[in-house]
């Protein structure tokens, strides 16, 4: 997971990158895509696609693990619930 990112959102600017890697791994898998829509300092807006319906709450928690593994405090929200993918707000204060 290091070469993925040094901080959270070059981490989830990354992720795609890493599922590439998870996907040579294990054919076949129905990864997600991540997309960063907008930032800002302390603010991101990641646009979440899946073939796969329901794990809004599961995301959620992957976020809010991201921002403690590297050191922040804040909150995860969905932000719109569209068609075809779901726009996640994470606001967050970096612990350094």
């Amino acid at each position: 997971m290091n070469f993925t990112g040094q901080d959270l959102a070059s981490f989830i600017e990354n992720l795609d990158r890493l599922h590439l890697a998870v996907g040579a791994a294990m054919p076949g898998a129905r990864l997600p895509s991540f997309t960063t829509i907008s930032k800002a300092p302390g603010q991101l807006m990641v646009e979440y696609r899946s073939d796969r319906t329901g794990l809004e709450q599961f995301v959620l928690g992957l976020f809010d693990g991201l921002i403690t593994r590297f050191g922040a405090t804040g909150d995860v929200q969905i932000a719109e619930h569209k068609a075809d993918s779901i726009i996640f707000e994470l606001q967050y204060q970096d612990g350094s």
